[in-house]
């Protein structure tokens, strides 16, 4: 048994997904309640029923806690009344107490497996709320073994890589089950497994890749080492470690047991590198060079500088004739030193106050 949790904000929309009619399937096929402690029967009744006790608790974002049940495709054929006490079972196994946590259980029969959607409050009726429990994922595995052993149930193993071999990611996993698609990279593992499957020569599978739409490309340094290889299939390109192990340049010598010799084989990589030239994804352009502003420009030529001393000692000297005690604190100010400046600023702000400026 597998059991899945998701959390989310909408009743409507989880007892809408869980019970509403599916478009394609005829009567006996469709959504059923078949357990749990609720009155309603319909996506508008329960969503009224879980909305009402919700409420006591506005500041819960997510109150919905959506746990789908999965049995194994040769499970015994189990009754509604059997997959609900299993609901039941498992829930009281997670520490859920039925007296004060609203839920239903809802059986789909659209799959080839035997499964059930379990829509839980996370709000409970006293107001306190379900919390998420630490290291909940294995906890959650423990419960299902543990009723698998209780109940005598088949036991859902999940297919293990082996150690050279990349873990398949959920989407990968969801798009073969869902809908029976092979991801290019998977694609390109089974082509690389099935091309070296008789120790071929490291040439000889660059050859057989090449026939089936493969791109080789080795990374080969100005002394002729191999440091690495990756692949592209269509518009996805992976290196080898992004694979597996056991698909690096390394890995396809010591798992796939590919020969490699460097006068026999590295020409053929070279001409295979050569080919995929230009073929790679684009590099993120970098930033465009930005001009200095012309006034930044202009205070950096030569002789700037002494050009504005000039000025400023002419205007000063005209000044003298007009206010010479302005003028003598204007040179004492820029000729002095800076303790000596905190002085004269402070004298310039005494005349100024006594002037009523």
């Amino acid at each position: 048994m597998i059991a899945k949790i998701t959390r989310g904000g909408s009743f409507r929309g989880a007892t809408r997904y869980a019970l509403d009619e599916r478009h394609g399937l005829d009567r006996e096929h469709q959504p059923e309640i078949i357990g749990g402690n609720m009155a309603g029967r319909t996506s508008g009744e329960l969503t009224r029923e879980f909305e009402a006790v919700r409420q006591q608790r506005p500041d819960i974002r997510k109150p919905v806690e959506h746990v789908s049940l999965s049995f194994a495709r040769d499970e015994r054929p189990l009754s509604n009344d059997q997959m609900a006490r299993l609901a039941d079972e498992y829930l009281k196994r997670r520490g859920h107490d039925p007296n004060r946590v609203q839920y239903v259980v809802i059986r789909h029969h659209d799959k080839e497996h035997q499964h059930c959607h379990i829509l839980l409050n996370r709000v409970r009726t006293d107001r306190t709320v379900v919390p998420q429990q630490y290291r909940e994922y294995l906890r959650n595995q423990e419960t299902c073994r543990a009723l698998e052993r209780d109940f005598g149930l088949r036991p859902v193993w999940r297919e293990r890589p082996r150690f050279d071999d990349r873990t398949p990611t959920r989407a990968e996993d969801r798009m073969a089950r869902d809908r029976g698609l092979v991801s290019e990279k998977n694609q390109l593992k089974a082509l690389i497994r099935d091309a070296a499957k008789d120790e071929p020569t490291m040439s000889e599978l660059v050859r057989r890749l090449q026939a089936k739409g493969v791109q080789v490309r080795a990374n080969i340094a100005l002394t002729g080492h191999v440091s690495g290889i990756s692949y592209r299939l269509d518009r996805v390109a992976v290196r080898g470690s992004g694979l597996g192990r056991a698909y690096t340049f390394e890995g396809l010598q010591k798992t796939q047991r590919v020969r490699y010799d460097r006068a026999r084989d590295l020409p053929i990589l070279e001409r295979a590198a050569r080919a995929t030239k230009g073929l790679g994804p684009e590099r993120r352009r970098r930033r465009p060079v930005r001009m200095p502003s012309p006034g930044r420009v202009v205070g950096r030529l030569p002789g700037l500088e002494q050009a504005r001393t000039g000025l400023w000692l002419a205007h000063n000297l005209e000044l003298a004739g007009r206010a010479p005690g302005r003028a003598a604190l204007n040179v004492a100010e820029r000729l002095l030193p800076a303790d000596a400046r905190t002085v004269v600023r402070a004298i310039r702000k005494v005349i100024d106050l006594s002037r009523g400026r």
